[in-house]
């Protein structure tokens, strides 16, 4: 079955001041990488969007490249669907877009996500197949991602009439033909939504601008259309990239201090006769529970030394919870990191975790040296702009359940 996608070429990026496809990425730019990665998974690529001649500048990306039909300039989004759409349906013999025969669903990408992810598009892909919606959009940290979708192309005359109407806000035309959300849990196995979802191009703490064609009308005020919201909301940016695509640490000054949690966790897999040897301290080197707990809690607190662009963070507690599951041959560790500040303890609870796993395999490896350290998530976050966040098919620790204030590493 063909699976099309649709690589929206967009624009001049007016933050970084360049063409965002020509962003260089992977030492490429931006929009061939994303031609080469989706091709390479089997997809049919279209690329589309912006004015007649403005491919040009492109280069050769590696796929036919389709400008956006002359009297939706300036529409934004929307305008590069229709092109692709069009172009599509002319290329497989329909003679309005009602239906391309080939495919039930395609794929509309933004070239300014440089995570996007065939998987997960395959994925909506698949579930389109059977669910028959007009559209399948996936959510990412409760927003969603209409620019990392899949649309049944029998949606080409609604778009049009929407276009034709002068309204260029894709949330206002998903709710025009009754789009479909797709949760984080139903993409569970397919990437992480907050990856594939994080755009190059939007600044942080900013909603993206609408569109706007010649005279600075915003997309909404032309041809007398209303005013409408911004067109895109994206749910993750790369906010460690400053106005010229360099990293730089975050500025967070502006930002009232809160409570902020982290929980993260992982395992380390062993022999089950290990994993007994540890749950009894028979180990040559002693103790390795005691061990990583305090090895875990050395690391949340060195965790700036370890990553370069992450704060100084004055932690306020670390628990770091260390069990032997013998009949599972693996050690459990769960880090639970809290602070009262700025930013996020994400990375000092996954640098706990992983400091804790370290120092198991170093007090095990005498006896067994094919131990495997993995699975290290972040599976619960408090605080912060976002707000909660808890990875689906994942409980935290309860209270009751963690350890005491002696094992936590808290100050009395």
């Amino acid at each position: 079955m063909s699976r099309p996608v649709i690589l929206l070429a967009g624009g001049r990026s007016h933050r970084l001041g360049r063409d965002k496809a020509l962003l260089v990425w992977e030492g490429r730019p931006l929009l061939h990488e994303l031609v080469l990665r989706f091709a390479a998974a089997g997809w049919e690529v279209l690329v589309a969007g912006g004015p007649a001649g403005w491919a040009a500048r492109l280069g050769d990306p590696g796929a036919a490249v389709v400008p956006d039909a002359e009297r939706y300039a300036g529409l934004g989004p929307l305008a590069g669907l229709e092109a692709g759409l069009t172009a599509l349906s002319a290329a497989t013999g329909d003679d309005g877009g009602r239906v391309l025969p080939t495919a039930p669903g395609v794929g509309l990408v933004a070239c300014d996500l440089p995570l996007a992810s065939p998987a997960a598009l395959g994925r909506l892909h698949a579930l389109l197949a059977v669910r028959g919606a007009a559209a399948l959009v996936p959510v990412a940290g409760g927003r969603p991602q209409p620019l990392h979708a899949v649309y049944s192309p029998a949606v080409l005359p609604a778009l049009r009439r929407y276009l034709d109407a002068g309204r260029a806000s894709v949330r206002g035309f998903l709710d025009e033909i009754g789009a479909v959300y797709v949760e984080e849990e139903e993409m569970a196995g397919a990437g992480d939504p907050l990856l594939f979802a994080l755009n190059l191009n939007a600044a942080p703490e900013e909603r993206p601008a609408g569109p706007r064609p010649e005279g600075g009308a915003t997309a909404g005020e032309a041809g007398g259309g209303e005013r409408e919201e911004p067109a895109v909301e994206a749910a993750g940016r790369l906010t460690h990239l400053d106005g010229a695509g360099r990293v730089s640490m975050v500025d967070v000054a502006g930002k009232p201090p809160t409570r902020r949690v982290a929980v993260a966790r992982g395992e380390v897999l062993m022999r089950r006769e290990t994993a007994r040897l540890l749950a009894a301290a028979a180990l040559p080197k002693g103790d390795a529970l005691a061990v990583a707990r305090v090895a875990g809690i050395m690391a949340a607190k060195r965790t700036a030394d370890l990553v370069p662009l992450c704060h100084h963070v004055p932690l306020t507690s670390v628990a770091v919870d260390v069990t032997p599951d013998v009949a599972g041959g693996r050690v459990l560790i769960e880090a639970r990191v809290e602070t009262v500040g700025r930013t996020g303890v994400e990375m000092e609870a996954l640098a706990a975790v992983t400091g804790a796993a370290l120092a198991v395999y170093d007090m095990a490896k005498a006896v067994d040296r094919e131990m495997v350290v993995g699975r290290v998530r972040v599976v619960e976050k408090q605080g912060g702009r976002r707000g909660p966040y808890r990875r689906p098919g994942e409980m935290a620790t309860p209270e009751t359940d963690r350890p005491g204030r002696a094992e936590r590493g808290e100050e009395a």
